[in-house]
């Protein structure tokens, strides 16, 4: 049986992969404004799903598996509304964007693209955040005991309907984050 940790850990790092398609989505935005707006405009849009979609599911205590047809279908409509506003051909961010940095960096003696390394520095950085932030905050805590039962933590005072919209926030920022660092990396 997993831990709670395990539990929130899979809900806050699997549900981002889950949104990978949102970010895929996302990078338009990114190349074509500010990609400081990407992780939040993506946190944005992953509440609104949460709210119009996977709510009304919780509330009436609908099966787990209609919340993974669900999100396959927001995913859908996700795809067909970002192809409608900023069409379906590919982007890549500009050459530049790291400013003065080598290309590449030479690691043992193996080249090893700056950017890979920036990311894997970026991403080590949110993980070590974010296990800190759910060991350590009152409210990590909260959304554990709401992942291991949202009916007892209900009944303990924690707000689970709260701590759900905290952790689909949480996952969507993450998802734009990761959209904003895959498009450094590749063309989409």
């Amino acid at each position: 049986v997993p831990s709670a940790k395990a539990k929130v850990l899979l809900l806050l790092v699997i549900k981002p992969l889950l949104l990978l398609l949102l970010l895929l989505l996302l990078l338009p935005l990114s190349v074509m404004g500010s990609r400081r707006r990407v992780p939040r405009a993506a946190a944005a849009v992953a509440l609104v799903v949460e709210r119009i979609a996977f709510r009304p599911l919780r509330e009436r205590g609908s099966d787990p598996l209609l919340a993974l047809i669900t999100s396959l279908g927001a995913g859908v409509i996700l795809v067909n509304l970002i192809q409608l506003l900023v069409g379906a051909e590919s982007y890549s961010i500009p050459v530049g964007t790291l400013g003065s940095l080598p290309a590449a960096l030479s690691i043992a003696g193996a080249k090893v693209r700056t950017v890979q390394v920036i990311l894997l520095a970026i991403a080590t950085l949110l993980l070590a955040a974010l296990s800190i932030w759910i060991d350590g905050s009152r409210s990590g805590k909260a959304l554990q005991a709401v992942s291991e039962d949202p009916v007892t933590a209900q009944l303990l005072g924690i707000n689970s309907s709260r701590m759900i919209q905290i952790s689909f926030g949480i996952s969507g920022f993450l998802a734009g984050m990761a959209g904003g660092l895959v498009g450094l990396s590749v063309s989409i």
